[in-house]
């Protein structure tokens, strides 16, 4: 097929789109109530049914979190519509008690309910031996491993230049005042990104000039036997 065929085609799949358009637009409809016939013209594209206004407020706040989009939202406000009254006040109890309640720690920056995290009042911990992570959700995963016996520090993110994030930005300084003369290391395990790895690499100079013994967390599978 040539270029002008294939023009020609193309016209005439716009023709023919338009007029199924003008005929949904103007379309007939008929039904018969107690035995008399009733007809009429609607118009099938402006019949876009919106949900209640308190549906889609719902919809919206859902689609504030990550990677939630309309169908998610939509999905969900349903599933909240579906819940009984008693589970529905507790679930806002939870939201509203999240909030009030949970705060970084003033000394790690991990989560906290307390004046402090359960690690940080733990004495029996590894006093000696810190391990600094990007956010709280790292600590947690550390912790599921049930290897890791010492104390965390929470940065709260990484350098970023594209984010504008800077080193003044993160709990960085709240970490040097942590270290004593009987901190044997400190184990840096920001993730392996490119701002993982700059604000590891910034970390370890910054604590190589301290005289403080610093480890880079591995990352990957060994290559070879």
């Amino acid at each position: 097929m040539d270029f002008n065929s294939l023009l020609e085609t193309a016209k005439k799949m716009g023709e023919t789109a338009s007029n199924q358009q003008k005929e949904l637009e103007n379309k007939s409809f008929s039904f018969s109530c107690q035995n008399n016939l009733i007809t009429g013209k609607i118009n099938l594209l402006l019949c876009n049914m919106e949900y209640p206004k308190s549906f889609e407020e719902l919809m919206t706040c859902f689609k504030m979190l990550p990677g939630i989009g309309n169908k998610g939202a939509e999905r969900m406000a349903y599933a909240i519509y579906d819940m009984s009254e008693e589970d529905v006040k507790r679930f806002s109890q939870a939201l509203t008690s999240f909030k009030e309640n949970v705060h970084t720690c003033p000394i790690c920056g991990n989560l906290s309910e307390g004046d402090k995290c359960e690690i940080c009042a733990d004495h029996e911990r590894d006093q000696s031996t810190i391990c600094v992570v990007e956010s709280p959700k790292d600590v947690f995963a550390m912790e599921k491993m049930k290897e890791y016996h010492g104390l965390y520090h929470v940065l709260g993110g990484t350098i970023s230049i594209m984010d504008g994030k800077t080193m003044d930005d993160l709990n960085i300084m709240s970490l040097f005042d942590r270290i004593t003369p009987d901190t044997k290391e400190v184990i840096i395990a920001t993730n392996a990104t490119r701002e993982g790895e700059t604000t590891a690499l910034f970390l370890a100079k910054l604590l190589d000039k301290k005289g403080v013994n610093t480890t880079r967390i591995a990352h990957g599978l060994p290559i070879g036997s």
